[in-house]
This record gives C-alpha cells, structure tokens and sequence, in this order.
C-alpha cells in the first residue's frame, strides 16, 4: 500500500524536537480524519463549551457565534460543496465531563474541534486530542503556559500574561498602586496564570498587590468573607478575576462594604451577563476585550446585527472569538490540499480574515490580537480611548 501524502507532508514539520514526534501522529491521523470526513456527507466540526455551569455565558456566546459562521457558510455552498454539520458537547467546566465529551467527538469522526473555552478545560483534553491526532482550536483560552506548549491546541486569544500586564500599566496609570485581588480556583490555569503576570508588572510599575484571596466559585460561596479579605488590606481598587456571574455577586458586595472602591475584572467576565446580573453595582467597572464592540465596518455590523436578530442581545468576545475560530478552519479545509496536514495549512497558508482583524498563527500555534479597554456605562460596555 502506498504511503499517505498527507501524513508525509506532516513529516516535513521541523518543530522542537521534543514536540516533533507527537506532531508527526497528529499529522497522521488528522489525515486520517479527513479522509473519514471526504467520504462523508458533510464536515463533521465539533464544539466543546461550558453550556450549563457557571461560566454557561462564555460556552453559550461561543456555540452561537459558531452556530452563525456555520450558517453562513453553508448558505454559501458548504465546504467544496458538502455542508457542514456542527456537533456539540457540553464540558459544563468540569474536567470528567470534557474528556467524555472530546471522546464522543472523536467516535463521531470530527475533523476538528473549536473550544474548549477555558484555559482548565483545554488542560485537561489537550493529551487526549494529541493521542487522536485531533486538531482543536480553542476561542477564549488564554493561559501562559499553554501558549508555550507546541501541540494540537491552536490559541485565537491573546495570552493571559500580555493581557495582565497592559491591566497592571493601566491601573498604575489610574492611582491604582495598591490593588487586592479575588480570583476563581474552578479555572486556575487562567486566574493564576493571569494573576502571576500581573503582579510582576505591577511591581514593576511600582505597585503592589494587597491581598490575594483564592475561592472556588459556588453558589454557596460567602462573596461578603472575600471582600471584606480585601478590603482590610486597604487597597486602592478590587480587581476580580472570575466569571461574570461571580463578578455581579462579588461587585454587589463591594458596593455595599466599600462603595468607594473602583472595581476591574479581565475579559473572562465582560459579558451581557455581568451586565444583566451586575446592575448598579458594576457601574464604572473596568475591563477588557479582545475586539472592538464598538467597530462601524460592514463586516462586523453584518455580524452583530445578525446576532442580535437570531438571539436578541449582543455578541460578547466568546461569540466573536468563535466566529473567527469557525470562519479560519472553513478557509482552511476550503484550501487544504491532499499533500499537507491541516495544521500545516492554518500555520502557513494564513492571514485569515476574522470578523475585525487578520488571525496570523505563529510556529506554536498561536496569535497575537489587539485588545481594548472598555468600561461599564449604563450597562453598556464602551471603548476607552
């Protein structure tokens, strides 16, 4: 039998040598998958995401945002003429129910997952996906140290580090030098990751961090203990890295102990939930995101004012990051020959386009996005100059 083409192109890959043997089976068996899905009716494309939980608003806004590039793309014609058929599970941010979940996306035969959403999630599946030689591009997933890691995980975020330390700069730039932190153990590959970046640049800038008080995000959780932990440090702001439902109840906390204190949070929480569930108390809250919600071109107003019409509110960064996801691996199968591995196409044949900006992969697999401040103003999140 003669060799497959595919799987020999994956050799010409030169990666570390200590990555270079675990892409080799990831070239392989992605070609095995495609050849699976070339004899399929359609594209089978997986989406792993928080749909219920805690974080459900993250996994939701993402299997929306891949539900319109999906429907976009098959009014379009498909993928070389074959529809696209979008398969869903739930990891309800917990690491037994991903595994199961990328399982069961791999018996269907899924060309390529988009997710996880969360940094603790794709921990958990990435040894499971390298194994299966399945390709995942994850959306929202941002902690440092999986950006140096060279394996099936594609990054479209930037790095938690980069995104902590522009956080630090501006908070210092605000007065802010004594700043106390709460942050969520349920995904600690992201929080501490964050949280490790920030108080190396806060340091650096002449800051410090007060207090650092770690919880695990539960309904039965005490937010009043948390801040009342750091508002005894006396610092200048409360920073919060958690999910937006933990960002309202921890904010509406903060409004009743230390009115006074400016509030912040990384892009993780700055969703229509923090502001549905925030109120009054996230009034002036800063924050970031990785696109501009405030972008006038056509592409981009196509976009929200689909999303908008199909699920009556607006698309939050999860959405957009999907939606980008989605869009790049489609333009990659549309342009993937029968001589590369998939993960060869979407490192070499780019920039993609995404719905604001070019997505351009490094050696690694990851991307380099523009971010923007925003702050809260009357329940809306606005862009800062």
């Amino acid at each position: 039998m003669a060799a497959d083409p595919r799987a020999s192109a994956a050799a010409a890959l030169t990666p570390p040598s200590g990555s270079r043997r675990r892409l080799l089976v990831l070239g392989a068996a992605t070609a095995t998958g495609l050849a699976a899905c070339h004899r399929s009716a359609s594209w089978r494309v997986g989406l792993l995401a928080p749909l219920t939980s805690r974080a459900a608003d993250l996994g939701q806004g993402g299997r929306n945002g891949a539900i319109l590039a999906q429907e976009d793309r098959n009014r379009a014609g498909g993928i070389r003429g074959r529809r696209i058929e979008l398969i869903m599970q739930d990891d309800a941010q917990q690491i037994g129910q991903a595994q199961e979940g990328l399982q069961r996306l791999i018996a269907a035969g899924v060309v390529a997952v988009i997710g996880p959403y969360t940094s603790s999630m794709a921990a958990a599946v990435v040894p499971l996906a390298q194994k299966a030689g399945l390709l995942m591009l994850a959306p929202t997933v941002t902690a440092s140290d999986l950006f140096e890691q060279q394996d099936s995980l594609l990054l479209l975020s930037r790095s938690a580090r980069e995104s902590a330390a522009d956080f630090a700069r501006e908070l210092v730039r605000r007065g802010q030098r004594r700043v106390a932190v709460a942050y969520d153990l349920s995904n600690r590959r992201f929080t501490e990751s964050w949280l490790a970046g920030f108080r190396e640049t806060l340091a650096h800038e002449g800051g410090q961090i007060s207090q650092a008080t770690a919880y695990e995000s539960r309904a039965e959780t005490s937010f009043s203990d948390v801040i009342g932990s750091l508002v005894g440090s006396e610092p200048q702001g409360l920073l919060f890295l958690a999910g937006a439902i933990d960002v309202a109840r921890l904010a509406q906390r903060a409004q009743r102990i230390a009115p006074h204190l400016p509030l912040a949070t990384p892009e993780w929480a700055s969703t229509e939930m923090l502001l549905e569930l925030g109120g009054e108390a996230v009034e002036g809250l800063l924050s970031m995101k990785n696109y501009n919600p405030e972008d006038r071109t056509p592409r981009y107003q196509v976009f929200t004012d689909t999303y908008r019409q199909r699920f009556e509110r607006a698309p939050d960064y999860a959405a957009v990051a999907s939606h980008d996801a989605c869009t790049v691996l489609f333009d990659a199968l549309q342009r993937l020959s029968g001589f590369e591995s998939l993960r060869t196409t979407l490192l070499q044949q780019g920039p993609w386009q995404g719905l604001q900006e070019p997505i351009r992969f490094d050696a690694r697999g990851n991307t380099h996005r523009r971010a923007w401040f925003v702050e809260v103003r009357r329940r809306q999140f606005v862009v800062l100059p």
